[in-house]
């Protein structure tokens, strides 16, 4: 078993931008050969070779075999965090401008009124 001890690790550091490739892999539907009444959901190795090479595991032959799928959890938290960083800073940038734009409609209003000569 390995451990998620961090005792046993050494180099960590935050993922960063490493999931951002993510967006690029596209999840298929498929069947296998020896089995084509089931139908399944996956990758295919060869095209998430070419985006995530490390998400792979490589054949004798240096030919794509497997997506390491028990890595895509984590790859997609790291996303999903980025994700929620961002649309937290959406939206307090939407709080300030909604009371930017409603400053600027009283200012309007005032304006208006008192150009009527109300």
């Amino acid at each position: 078993m390995i451990s998620s001890s961090r005792r046993f690790k050494e180099d960590i550091r935050r993922m960063g931008s490493v999931s951002n490739p993510l967006m690029k892999l596209r999840p298929v539907t498929f069947r296998y050969r020896a089995d084509p009444s089931s139908l399944r959901y996956g990758l295919i190795a060869e095209q998430v070779a070419k985006v995530m090479p490390t998400l792979v595991v490589y054949g004798r032959d240096g030919r794509p075999e497997t997506v390491k799928y028990q890595d895509l959890p984590l790859l997609l938290l790291n996303k999903v965090q980025q994700q929620q960083r961002s649309l937290r800073g959406q939206r307090r940038q939407n709080e300030s401008l909604r009371a930017q734009n409603h400053k600027q409609q009283t200012q309007i209003n005032w304006l208006l009124r008192h150009a009527r000569g109300r």
